[in-house]
């Protein structure tokens, strides 16, 4: 009987007998799917993202651990704080400006100001500037004074800060007495002291200083240490040592310092002749004609002359008498208005002149002892605010003995140099308001020359 054999072919996964294993060809094996290009970028540009995001992270690290600590460092050293004087009048009424259109405070009393106010005094009235590194500032009369810059280091207390207190005032007109307090490093922040006028700056030390500001002038003078003293014209700083002075003119360049002197008086040796008479001025110095209440009708004569060996300025008053002996006054004057603050303190205050006198009618000094051929005074203030006259007269001839108080005999026809020390005056002078050359009487002939008034 035939086999039956299975007609169902062979599967294709069924091993073939007695022969080798069937390998599928390379080009029957499956690929895998390539990446798109897009995809790719896309990866690239997220791994540079974390690397930067690393790197900034580092970098914000070291800036955190390193440039804070810096940073604080910084601002604990070089932060600034305002801070305030204490104002305390010493004669009232001081005013106290804000700004320059703002109205003025009148202050009688004390009060507590801050950088950028302004001190006024009149004529009359004087303050005391106490600062927070106890340095001071005596404001004299007629002066104006502005509070530029008060600064501290907010830190310094605690000697965490190398910075200096700041301290800078403007001078804008008259005279102030500066102490700047004793530099010790122990005891907190030293002070870098700066004072401006409208011609200089300086730069002060511990110690006094004085400084005296006018229209186009400024008189320096160190008692203690020196001042560096710059013109706002350029050029380099001056030093002003100890016991010495300069004057800063407006546009030129400080003085060479010298010993500690300086003369208040313009043009006293009268060589700015300015307008002539009648003009009533010479130069600086005013003219003024009196002819008293005796009923006189001849005027006296001014004038500058050339003397010869120096310019002078000459009195002259003739026929006055109606008879020997009965004439009539009249006197000439010539005034310069200074209002000029004296240093303090100051060691002498010289007013020195050479004077002639060729004759003179009225014996001596007149009837009251105020009638003199030559006459010099000098208006001043005392340290109490008080208004003080100081008078010499000089005269060549008392035939009819009449007084002569303050008066002082001289030789005619001669020049006599005179010098006289107000230092000396029980009533110690602090402000000079004028000095003044007289000529006085009846029938005279002077003459004056080289006027100086120099305080030390």
């Amino acid at each position: 009987m035939a086999s039956s054999r299975s007609t169902r072919p062979p599967s294709a996964s069924a091993p073939i007998p007695n022969g080798p294993p069937v390998v599928p060809s390379v080009a029957e094996a499956p690929l895998a799917a390539p990446a798109p290009s897009g995809a790719l970028a896309l990866r690239r540009r997220y791994e540079r993202l974390a690397w930067l995001i690393l790197l900034a992270a580092f970098a914000t690290f070291l800036a955190l651990v390193i440039g804070g600590p810096l940073a604080v460092r910084y601002y604990v050293n070089n932060a600034m704080t305002a801070r305030t004087a204490d104002l305390e009048v010493i004669r009232p009424i001081v005013q106290v400006r804000s700004a320059p259109n703002t109205a003025p405070l009148a202050v009688s009393d004390q009060a507590r100001l801050d950088e950028g106010q302004t001190i006024v005094t009149d004529n009359e009235s004087r303050g005391l500037l106490t600062f927070f590194d106890n340095s001071t500032v005596q404001v004299y009369p007629n002066t104006i004074v502005r509070l530029d810059t008060l600064r501290a280091p907010r830190f310094g207390m605690w000697g965490l800060s190398n910075r200096h207190n700041q301290i800078a005032l403007e001078v804008l007109s008259g005279t102030v007495k500066i102490g700047v307090a004793p530099q010790i490093p122990t005891a907190g922040p030293q002070t870098d002291f700066r004072v401006g006028s409208p011609q200089m700056t300086a730069q002060l030390g511990d110690g006094g200083y004085f400084f005296d500001v006018t229209g186009d002038a400024t008189d320096v003078q160190a008692y203690n240490n020196p001042a560096a003293v710059t013109s706002l014209a350029g050029g380099a700083p001056v030093s002003v040592r100890r016991g010495e002075h300069t004057r800063v003119t407006v546009g030129r360049l400080p003085d060479a310092p010298a010993a500690g002197e300086v003369d208040f008086i313009a043009d006293g040796d009268f060589t700015d002749k300015g307008a002539s008479p009648p003009s009533g001025s010479t130069g600086p110095w005013e003219m003024k004609i009196d002819q008293g209440s005796d009923g006189g009708g001849v005027d006296p004569t001014w004038e500058v002359v050339d003397a010869g060996d120096r310019l002078a300025l000459h009195f002259r008053r003739s026929g006055s008498e109606m008879a020997p002996g009965r004439g009539n006054y009249a006197a000439v004057r010539a005034i310069q208005v200074l209002n000029r603050n004296l240093p303090n303190p100051y060691s002498s205050l010289k007013l020195r002149a050479d004077i002639k006198i060729d004759s003179q009618s009225l014996s001596g000094g007149g009837y009251l002892s105020t009638e003199y051929p030559l006459i010099l005074r000098v208006l001043y203030k005392d340290v109490y605010g008080s208004d003080v006259e100081w008078f010499k007269g000089f005269y060549i001839q008392n035939d009819n003995g009449n007084p002569t108080l303050n008066g002082e005999q001289i030789k005619p026809g001669v020049w006599v140099p005179v010098e006289f020390d107000l230092h000396n005056e029980a009533l110690l002078p602090f402000q000079i308001i004028s000095v003044e050359v007289r000529a006085a009487g009846w029938d005279f002939d002077s003459s004056i020359s080289n006027i100086q008034l120099v305080v030390e």
